[in-house]
C-alpha cells in the first residue's frame, strides 16, 4: 500500500439517488467501507478489485487507486470500490 494523508474527506452516496446519503471517511478508507460505514449495502464479492463485483459510477470526483497509489478524476466512469478511496468530495451512483 501507499502511504496517504490522513485528512478526512466527505463521500456522497447516491443509492438510489432520491434517498442520498453520505459518509466522512478518512483518506486510505475504500469507497466500499466508507459506504458501509454509512449504513449502506453495496454489492461487494472479493474486497481485493478481483471479481469486480463492486463496480460504481461516479459521477465525479477524484479517487485512489489503493493498490498502485494512481490518483484520477473519474466523471462518469466506473470503478472498484473495495479498492479505490475518495480524494476530496466524490459522488458515486451505487
Amino acid at each position: 500500500r501507499h502511504a496517504v494523508a490522513e485528512d478526512v474527506v466527505q463521500v456522497i452516496n447516491l443509492c438510489p439517488p432520491e434517498a442520498m446519503s453520505w459518509a466522512e471517511a478518512a483518506a486510505g478508507v475504500s469507497l466500499l467501507e466508507a459506504a458501509e460505514q454509512a449504513g449502506l449495502k453495496p454489492k461487494h464479492g472479493c474486497r481485493m478489485g478481483i471479481c469486480h463485483t463492486c463496480k460504481c459510477k461516479v459521477s465525479k470526483g477524484r479517487v485512489r487507486d489503493l493498490q498502485s497509489g494512481e490518483s484520477r478524476e473519474l466523471n462518469g466512469q466506473e470503478v472498484r470500490i473495495c479498492v479505490h478511496a475518495a480524494e476530496g468530495d466524490v459522488e458515486l451512483d451505487l
